[in-house]
């Protein structure tokens, strides 16, 4: 008789306890999967940015570079910022890959 109330108490215990576990993992997968494809967006969208300040500095280069395709004399001083920025996120961007 007693045997039989110790399983019982113990089946009362065990498949709530197994309940909780089931449905507390199904939502900790859910959460789980979510935070990961947030986190692969947020990387997406930050080499996109990378990418956009890279086709904004070569664009800037290749202004100062027309503009001053006449005076090649003055083309080295006045194109080094573009040429220093150009540099800079190119490098950024390869490192990123």
């Amino acid at each position: 008789m007693t045997i039989s109330r110790i399983r019982i108490n113990l089946l009362a215990i065990l498949i709530p306890l197994f309940i909780i576990l089931g449905v507390g993992g199904y939502f900790g997968s859910i959460s789980w999967l979510d935070y990961m494809n947030d986190l692969k967006l947020q990387q997406q969208i930050d080499k996109i940015k990378l990418l956009q300040a890279l086709e904004d500095t070569v664009y800037k280069e290749i202004i100062c570079v027309s503009k001053m395709s006449g005076q090649r004399e003055n083309l080295k001083d006045v194109c080094s910022d573009t040429r220093a920025n150009t540099s800079i996120i190119r490098t950024i961007f390869k490192a990123d890959n």
